[in-house]
């Protein structure tokens, strides 16, 4: 190959895997553009971030739903070793403050 790499609008040397909820929905919309995940008008793009952010956000219903997820197979007593290995061997960590309330 002759040239730089091409990925979504530029080349991979200049870009970096999108990681966050917003940065995956931009580029599926410029790999995509029909039909556009993001709403024309303001007023419906302020409440589609919004209900994104609720559900994908940090803190939001997916951030905490896979903190409680961790968290019982981290405390569950079937769970083998290897499993609870790799676990703490990811990147996230589960502070105090993030472990799920139980009622």
């Amino acid at each position: 190959m002759d040239g730089p790499s091409q990925c979504a609008g530029g080349d991979l040397e200049r870009r970096t895997a999108p990681s966050t909820w917003i940065e995956q929905l931009f580029l599926a919309e410029r790999l995509q553009p029909n039909p556009p995940l993001i709403p024309a008008s303001i007023e419906e793009q302020v409440l589609m971030f919004g209900y994104c952010n609720e559900l994908c956000g940090e803190n939001g219903f997916g951030w905490s739903k896979r903190l409680t997820m961790i968290h019982a197979t981290e405390t569950n007593s079937k769970t083998d070793d290897a499993t609870r290995d790799g676990i703490k061997g990811q990147v996230f960590t589960l502070s105090s403050r993030e472990r799920p309330v139980t009622y």
